[in-house]
């Protein structure tokens, strides 16, 4: 099979002129001399040391092909037409390769002569194979203009867009927070904690977080808040996201957005620690509200502990079924007793499929109803024989929402709510009734001069966790947030609003409350002055 290759490739090059592009050996041979020497080479008839010995060169026996002239083909110049050659190639290459004439133009390496164009095969030279001859190189020009024009293009869009999207925004009016339920106060208190960034008002796409933390909430009340205003796009977004109207580069259809791409600004009124803060949620809600969350908090869960079990276990989970048992479930039990039921439910369900004792349960869309009956039937036998329910821990395979450790552990400050029915959870109206009036009361300074003599005359600060204390002489002044005030004030059993914040009994002298900036720039003030 070599041989033939060698003989093709030696036979289509009988005919066809040829020239030396540099100095050889052969060169000063007769052409007649030099296309017998390549024949009996490429033909086999002779090795190249043989042809060496025989023409007295001096040269090795790997440089032979390398004093061979350039062979002429038929393939033609791209740019001038002409008549294109070839390096003559080993006798290897033209086996490996499986060249067979000098025309195979995607097994071997052309150049023109006349402007100096090479033509390389793609196989050899995907890396190295670039020519640089006067049109290639006037050509790669003329892409890298285009392509520069158009990053300059889409630059201009996208300012022209952000352009669009400022004026939109600007041209929104602030929802109110008391128009949003408490659902989706707690909801956006998620999405700020999950997409926020370090600019307070600005939140990540979906995407960007997604890929890289992951996020808890349904990307559903993303599209909610958009609708309603809450969230409203940023300018900085990519272009991407959208999808312009055809003949107008400045508008995009609002229902065509792709919500997981998009940047977005925070469009409530009240400051990002206002929403953020969990206390902020509770203003203007009913107990009758908060018993709703609870319930939909402690039901989440539990559809997430029973879809583990369940499928665990290698049985289809159907969610609403589970839901509507749950709602049973839930009002006679803690949710540590609905997950010690479901928990003992599921591998009594295994034992039974292993001794195919569970009838027509065996058919996959029956398996959460047969879950669901032997959590009955437990409860059923422990009431009749008067025994006590088992409860378990939230069980260490799940990580609990964002949502539901701000609903408990944070807002109502009920760490053990897994242990408790939902009928226990109370929270006095009074102090509900004392965060809203101390919402709308206690004034939020700014103004750093307004304490300059505090900085100039302290005799000593210190950072505590409920904020900045500074010491000048006489009284310790307590520097906070709102958030953290009405926390104290809660912790101190405060159920109407005082004339005197002060009189908090928290061993400090509170003249207000200040805002996150004005905190810091305190105590870089602090510092800077302590080091003179």
């Amino acid at each position: 099979m070599s041989e033939n290759k060698i003989s093709e490739f030696a036979e289509s090059i009988k005919g066809e002129s040829f020239r030396f592009a540099s100095e050889s050996e052969l060169s000063e041979m007769s052409s007649f001399d030099v296309s017998e020497i390549m024949g009996n080479y490429y033909s086999g008839k002779m090795s190249a040391k043989d042809v060496i010995e025989k023409n007295n060169l001096k040269i090795a026996n790997s440089k032979l092909t390398s004093q061979f002239p350039i062979i002429h083909s038929q393939v033609k110049c791209r740019w001038c037409d002409s008549a294109m050659y070839i390096v003559a190639p080993t006798k290897s290459n033209v086996i490996n390769r499986g060249i067979r004439t000098v025309n195979d133009s995607t097994k071997l390496d052309y150049q023109c002569i006349n402007c100096g164009h090479k033509q390389f095969t793609s196989k050899r030279h995907f890396l190295t194979g670039t020519c640089y001859c006067e049109n290639c190189e006037q050509e790669r020009k003329k892409e890298l203009d285009k392509i520069k024009a158009k990053k300059f293009e889409e630059v201009q869009r996208q300012d022209r867009f952000r352009e669009l999207l400022n004026e939109l925004n600007s041209n929104l009016d602030k929802v109110a927070l008391d128009e949003i339920s408490l659902n989706e106060r707690l909801q956006l208190a998620v999405v700020i904690q999950e997409l926020g960034t370090t600019d307070s008002n600005r939140l990540l796409p979906i995407k960007t977080v997604a890929e890289k933390s992951g996020i808890t909430f349904d990307i559903e009340i993303i599209s909610h808040f958009f609708t309603r205003n809450v969230l409203i796009i940023s300018p900085d977004s990519e272009i991407s996201a959208f999808e312009l109207i055809e003949n107008n580069k400045n508008e995009y259809q609002a229902q065509s957005v792709n919500i997981t791409l998009c940047s977005w600004l925070i469009n409530v009124d009240g400051t990002i620690d206002d929403l953020k803060h969990p206390l902020d949620i509770l203003r203007n809600v009913s107990m009758d509200e908060i018993n709703r969350m609870w319930s939909e908090q402690a039901l989440n869960e539990l559809i997430r502990i029973a879809e583990h079990e369940i499928e665990d276990m290698q049985f289809v989970f159907k969610t609403e079924k589970m839901r509507d048992a749950i709602l049973r479930w839930i009002n006679v039990f803690t949710p540590s007793q609905i997950y010690a039921l479901l928990w003992r439910a599921v591998r009594n369900a295994n034992s039974n499929r292993t001794k195919n004792t569970w009838g027509n349960y065996s058919f996959p869309k029956n398996h959460t109803d047969y879950v669901i009956k032997l959590v009955d039937d437990i409860v059923n036998y422990k009431n009749a024989k008067n025994q006590s329910f088992d409860a378990y821990q939230y069980p260490n395979y799940l990580t609990m929402q964002t949502a539901t450790n701000i609903f408990f552990e944070e807002l109502v400050k009920q760490k053990n709510w897994f242990e408790m029915l939902i009928t226990t959870i109370e929270i006095d109206e009074k102090v509900l009734s004392y965060i809203n009036e101390l919402s709308g009361h206690v004034e939020v300074f700014t103004d750093l001069h307004e304490y300059s003599f505090l900085i100039d005359n302290n005799i000593g600060y210190r950072i505590e966790s409920e904020g900045v204390v500074v010491d000048d002489g006489v009284n310790e002044w307590l520097f906070t947030d709102i958030a953290t005030l009405k926390r104290l004030a809660i912790q101190n059993g405060f159920t109407k609003l005082s004339d005197d914040t002060n009189k908090l009994d928290v061993c400090y002298s509170i003249k207000g409350a200040y805002e996150t900036g004005f905190i810091l720039g305190l105590i870089e003030k602090l510092k800077a002055a302590s080091t003179q």
